[in-house]
C-alpha cells in the first residue's frame, strides 16, 4: 500500500505547477482524529517537540520517512497526502 500511495503522489506533484505548503489545519485535524499530541507524535518521529512543531507550522519541510510514518500510521490515501504536505499556493 505505501508503495502504491508514493508512486500516486509523485504522479500528482509531477503535474503541480504552482508552490506547494503544508496545510496545518487539515494536519491538526488529523492530530485530533487519531488523538495525537505534538509531544506524542515527536517521539514517535525521534524529533523534538518545537521541531516538529516548525514542520507542522510550515517553517521547515517534513522529511519523506516523516510523511511515510504518517500514511501509515493514519492510514493516509495519496490525496489526502497531497492535501496536507503539498498543498498548492
Amino acid at each position: 500500500m505505501l508503495v502504491e500511495c508514493k508512486k500516486k503522489v509523485y504522479s500528482i506533484l509531477a503535474n503541480t505547477k504552482k508552490g506547494v505548503k503544508m496545510e496545518t489545519k487539515l494536519f491538526k485535524s488529523k492530530m485530533a482524529l487519531f488523538g495525537d499530541t505534538a509531544v506524542s507524535l515527536a517521539k514517535c518521529l525521534g524529533i523534538h517537540r518545537l521541531t516538529l512543531s516548525e514542520k507542522i507550522n510550515g517553517k521547515s519541510d517534513f522529511k519523506q520517512s516523516e510523511i511515510n510514518f504518517f500514511i501509515n500510521h493514519w492510514s493516509l490515501t495519496a490525496s489526502e497526502v497531497v492535501q496536507i504536505f503539498f498543498n498548492e499556493v
